[in-house]
C-alpha cells in the first residue's frame, strides 16, 4: 500500500511543484 500511495504522490507533487514554477514566473 505504502509503494502504491508514493507511486501516486510522486507525480501529484511535481505537478503541483510545476504549477507553482510556471505562475511565478
Amino acid at each position: 500500500m505504502y509503494i502504491f500511495t508514493e507511486y501516486i504522490l510522486a507525480p501529484i507533487t511535481s505537478l503541483i511543484l510545476l504549477m507553482q514554477n510556471k505562475s511565478r514566473s
